[in-house]
């Protein structure tokens, strides 16, 4: 299910979206839901991310927040310069049946 959602955009961004869109030969309301999904995934990551290095989520429940594997977390780590904070416990109950 779609529904439509109205903003109003400064003039300048809205040139620079429709060059965008020409370049990329693809129509703006295409071009703008990219942008919006790619911006709204970056939002999510930089919140989860916040969450991580404050230790109020753990790795795990990161990954399972942004709906990634464990395999992605290295990468998603290196992304937002974040320490892994992985303890042996974390690996015991992740292991676990």
């Amino acid at each position: 299910m779609t529904k439509l959602v109205t903003t109003r955009i400064d003039s300048k961004i809205v040139s620079r979206i429709e060059r965008a869109a020409e370049s990329l030969q693809t129509d703006k309301a295409s071009l703008l839901r990219r942008i919006i999904i790619k911006g709204l995934r970056e939002t999510e990551e930089e919140e989860v991310m916040r969450l991580y290095k404050r230790g109020e989520v753990s790795l795990g429940k990161a990954c399972d927040m942004l709906g990634i594997t464990k395999w992605d977390a290295p990468d998603l780590l290196k992304k937002y310069n974040a320490a892994m904070n992985y303890t042996l416990e974390d690996l015991k109950r992740d292991m676990a049946p």
